[in-house]
């Protein structure tokens, strides 16, 4: 048999009769990248990057950390980590990149403010084996640009909790729904309102922090039912968008029970 064209891949299952549907190609030749697209808009976790390939393809023999993000000349480059999908007889999608791999990507380039042009795909060798996995991708040090869709997209707070009694000198844990930066640890990028003295002070963390923003409680007494915390416009995820002001305050209905989510309100 022609090993050049020993293997077919079903593209709709539920379409089988349908010529299209059925892909020939080699389980022995090492395959090459066609095309990638890279979508910054989707927050948090949902970001992806997708690679088309010359032919069918297993997500199995790809390994994702051989291939990097980097600026157009190859430079600042930003190794992949995340999981693979496979989304065509020739695709094959990464979703799940960490906060530490998006923070990189936007380091070589705005994901905000940048064209696609700003970037290129840097492969190892290793990047894509044959089907059979015995035939490794050619590496090749500067691919070219992906089809991009920039990160504008504003963050929103999804949760918050505190610890029971909301007292002086304890944790409040704000979850967004977007890698954010260091300011949502600092007490400067909030207001508290309340009906005493509490105010936030300072959290821990520093580089790109991911979901989490952490506080504490500040001040002579505790928070009580019904005191708010504001996330400024100076909270801004990784790509530098601001806080969507439509879920930017966190509301502490049950001070009592502040460390179930459910009794913190967001608006």
């Amino acid at each position: 048999m022609d090993p050049t064209a020993d293997t077919v891949m079903i593209t709709d299952i539920a379409a089988a009769n349908v010529a299209a549907n059925w892909k020939v190609g080699s389980s022995t030749a090492a395959p090459t990248l066609s095309s990638w697209t890279m979508d910054m808009s989707p927050n948090g976790d949902s970001k992806f990057v997708e690679f088309t390939f010359n032919q069918p393809v297993l997500k199995a023999q790809m390994t994702v950390a051989n291939v990097s993000v980097a600026k157009n000349d190859a430079t600042a480059a930003q190794a992949l980590t995340g999981t693979a999908t496979q989304t065509g007889y020739n695709k094959i999608k990464v979703t799940a990149l960490t906060a530490a791999v998006v923070n990189g990507i936007n380091t070589a380039a705005s994901i905000k403010t940048s064209a696609g042009s700003a970037y290129t795909a840097v492969l190892a060798g290793t990047f894509m084996k044959s089907i059979d996995g015995n035939a490794n991708s050619a590496a090749v040090a500067n691919f070219g640009a992906p089809t991009f869709t920039a990160d504008t997209t504003a963050p929103k707070i999804v949760s918050a909790v505190g610890v029971n009694g909301m007292a002086s000198n304890t944790a409040i844990a704000i979850t967004y729904d977007d890698y954010m930066t260091v300011a949502v640890h600092a007490a400067t990028n909030y207001t508290a309102t309340t009906g005493d003295t509490a105010t936030v002070a300072d959290g821990d963390g520093d580089g790109a922090v991911g979901l989490v923003g952490n506080l504490l409680t500040a001040g002579d007494t505790p928070w009580t039912n019904g005191d708010t915390l504001l996330a400024k416009s100076t909270v801004v995820d990784i790509a530098g968008n601001a806080i969507d002001i439509t879920k930017d305050t966190i509301t502490f209905t049950n001070a009592a029970a502040a460390a179930t989510d459910d009794n913190n309100t967001i608006d």
